[in-house]
């Protein structure tokens, strides 16, 4: 197996700065892009080596993909996928009431043809994008938890469950995130 923190030159840590991950990404990809190749063998040597440190790159600045890799590297077996922690339910009730709100409001603006049935849709709008963004706030404050706890993590003894559930409920902040930043670009449409 590939240990993409090898690859990028960076240690094997649950909790990563963004920041650091592009720069060790940056660093190593000058000198392996293929377009500093000296000849057709050294170009393809390079875009091999280089499309490997890209995969590394994607799993390491993902939250989910990387503490899923990490758990792979110290033999952890993952948990199914897919299940909801506890402390996670009332945002995620939250968080899909006002999606399907949302749905139902750019449903509304699709069908509105007229300027004054646009219009009377700006308000409901404004409140929606409004309500979305305190969610999104919600969010950002969870991962900031969640990046906090796996801070504490990687300086106490690694625990495989702690790893595990961190690893779902980043996958779960990062769907959710995504989701309301879709329906906000939507909505500004």
């Amino acid at each position: 197996m590939t240990d993409y923190f090898e690859e990028l030159g960076i240690p094997r840590r649950a909790a990563l700065d963004a920041e650091a991950v592009r720069a060790a990404f940056q660093a190593r990809g000058a000198a392996l892009h293929p377009d500093h190749a000296r000849g057709e063998s050294d170009r393809a040597e390079k875009a091999g080596a280089f499309q490997d440190l890209q995969e590394a790159y994607a799993v390491l600045s993902s939250t989910p993909r990387r503490l899923r890799h990490l758990g792979e590297l110290l033999g952890y077996v993952a948990p199914r996928a897919g299940i909801i922690d506890e402390s996670l339910m009332p945002l995620f009730s939250k968080i899909h009431t006002l999606l399907q709100k949302v749905d139902a409001l750019l449903a509304q603006k699709t069908q509105a043809t007229s300027a004054l049935s646009k219009a009377l849709l700006t308000a409901p709008t404004l409140e929606m994008e409004s309500s979305l963004a305190e969610c999104a706030g919600e969010l950002l404050e969870r991962s900031r938890e969640l990046h906090d706890r796996l801070r504490a993590w990687d300086e106490a003894a690694p625990v495989p469950d702690v790893l595990a559930g961190a690893g779902q409920e980043a996958a779960f902040l990062e769907k959710w995130e995504l989701q309301i930043q879709q329906r906000r670009l939507r909505l500004m449409e």
